[in-house]
């Protein structure tokens, strides 16, 4: 394959990577309210009771911190396009950036394996063509 080819081809993934963009829940960012979910037409929780919202952030308890990381994250998806680039250049890099960390042990394990196979396979046919040679 060409350098050209590989460049197109690299170029052209992020563009059938739309499937990856996440609508989430929208959530006006001053009062932190509920609002409705664009997918599937829900109301979202209240993150903050309005009792505890002057309070200061010493206030909020382990699970509304929680809650409100994970509405960020909702607002703030990841861009497909800078995912695929980074796995261009290093395979495993994009899901670290998409924050799926538990892939990228099965990916390179997979590189690995089939590396190891390769190279066997490439020694079993050299061995092989030698001994054909000679006999």
């Amino acid at each position: 394959m060409k350098i050209r080819d590989f460049l197109f081809l690299l170029l052209l993934v992020p563009l059938l990577n739309q499937a990856q963009i996440n609508n989430g829940i929208l959530l006006d960012a001053d009062t932190l309210s509920p609002s409705q979910d664009q997918v599937g037409g829900k109301a979202s929780v209240s993150i903050i009771d309005q009792s505890k919202k002057g309070k200061g952030r010493d206030t909020l308890s382990r699970e509304e911190r929680r809650e409100i990381r994970h509405t960020y994250r909702l607002q703030h998806p990841r861009s497909p396009w800078k995912a695929s680039l980074m796995s261009g250049c290093l395979p495993g890099l994009g899901q670290i950036y998409n924050r799926k960390w538990w892939k990228v042990p099965i990916i390179w394990g997979g590189l690995g394996t089939l590396g190891y196979f390769a190279a066997v396979n490439h020694i079993d046919y050299i061995n092989f063509r030698m001994h054909t040679r000679s006999g």
